[in-house]
């Protein structure tokens, strides 16, 4: 035990070092950066042509009154003239399901009542520059889900900008007051939030019900009892979408509520539920086994796992037989050991610092369980595929589900 205590003294006080030595670092890169943009633009802005499309591309140069939360009208005008591919979106902030507190919660706390309110920020580039932010007025409940049913115009904005989505929740209790914390966070492009959506034939209306995330972990956010995922529900009149992709339709009383279950078992021979977390070496060998079995057995494979490999795993998911699909659980790894103490202790040999390490990552890991557990309870596939990091989440949903698994272990 003493020896543990001086490993994690040892370990904050090279954490803290760390943090300072990066931030000055980082500062020091920044203004360097910034000094040179400054030289570049002043060579450049003699051209007039030449100063509009910087004006455009590196409107963070020119942003000079940080209190204004979008971009000038000129900006918007030259941004609309250079990239066509451009909508107007109005969007109708619906409510919100499953939040993750019960009416037991309400009278163990002596909470009186919860305001709710949903901020969309806009966001652009690389750097996620921020153009515009609305937020809708707060929505009071006494102890169930907030309805929201407001408007909230954004106007024209790119197909490959970013839509954030944060709600955020205050519990006014009896006597200790207020305590207000972020409910849950979603992020979209713009092109995906259109494609993803889904309306009836015979209306205008599309919805899409975004699944929440905790801003501080990047897990999904459930309903009190771990059961549901917490969703913010959107709807926009798909008339006003005249940019090449459209919501998809479905027939009257055709289920959508569970995103794009429509590929029974009954379309495929079998059905593989694949589930795995971590860096990219835990994914990507997946995507091999499910080109194969869907190329060679006519198999639905659906992977389950971090949204930062979507892209990867939508790029390489067009088969000429059987089907490919993804199914987000939550979580970001390659985040969380990116910092500076994470490669830190990865490059460190103390047997117990690496037993710490696994044991945290596994912990850590397991706040998925809940979305696998989701996923494969409404599929109900015939197999369940894990890896090396979710085996004990696998055998919980073999055992839960009787489903069989198999382990694909490369490590």
């Amino acid at each position: 035990k003493s020896e543990q205590e001086k490993i994690l003294h040892r370990i904050n006080e090279i954490e803290e070092n760390l943090k300072s030595n990066t931030k000055n670092a980082l500062t020091s890169i920044t203004e360097s950066f910034h000094k040179m943009e400054r030289q570049v633009l002043q060579t450049i802005m003699q051209n007039e042509s030449l100063a509009k499309l910087v004006k455009v591309t590196m409107p963070h140069v020119f942003d000079t009154d940080e209190a204004d939360e979008t971009i000038g009208d000129e900006e918007m005008e030259a941004t609309e003239t250079l990239d066509s591919t451009t909508v107007m979106l109005s969007l109708n902030i619906v409510g919100m399901q499953n939040i993750p507190v019960s009416s037991e919660y309400f009278e163990s706390r002596n909470i009186a009542k919860s305001g709710h309110h949903v901020t969309v920020t806009v966001l652009r580039g690389l750097e996620r520059e921020k153009v515009l932010k609305k937020t809708t007025e707060i929505v009071y409940t006494m102890n169930g889900n907030p309805k929201f049913n407001q408007v909230l115009e954004l106007g024209k904005v790119r197909l490959d900008d970013t839509l954030n989505f944060s709600v955020r929740s205050s519990f006014l209790q009896t006597r200790l007051g207020a305590v207000d914390w972020e409910l849950g966070c979603a992020r979209v492009r713009v092109d995906d939030f259109i494609q993803q959506s889904v309306c009836f034939e015979d209306e205008n209306d599309a919805k899409l019900s975004l699944w929440m995330t905790d801003p501080s972990s990047d897990t999904i956010v459930f309903d009190y009892d771990l059961v549901n995922p917490c969703t913010l529900s959107i709807s926009f009149d798909r008339t006003t979408i005249n940019c090449g992709i459209a919501p998809r339709v479905v027939t009257s009383g055709e289920e959508f509520e569970v995103e794009s279950l429509e590929d029974s078992e009954n379309a495929f021979p079998k059905h593989v539920f694949i589930m795995t977390r971590g860096t990219r070496g835990d994914v990507q060998p997946f995507i091999a086994l499910a080109r194969g079995l869907a190329e060679q057995a006519g198999w639905l494979v659906t992977i389950c796992t971090e949204e930062r490999y979507r892209p990867m795993i939508e790029r390489y998911s067009e088969v000429t037989r059987g089907k490919i699909q993804f199914r987000v659980c939550g979580g970001d790894t390659e985040k969380r050991i990116d910092s500076a103490v994470s490669k830190w202790a990865f490059n460190q040999k103390s047997d117990l610092l690496q037993m710490a390490i696994l044991g945290r990552s596994e912990r850590e890991f397991f706040d998925a369980e809940p979305a696998f557990y989701y996923w494969a309870s409404h599929m109900r596939p015939d197999l369940i595929m894990f890896g090396f990091t979710c085996a004990n989440m696998a055998m919980i949903l073999s055992e839960s589900l009787q489903i069989p698994m198999i382990g694909f272990l490369l490590q």
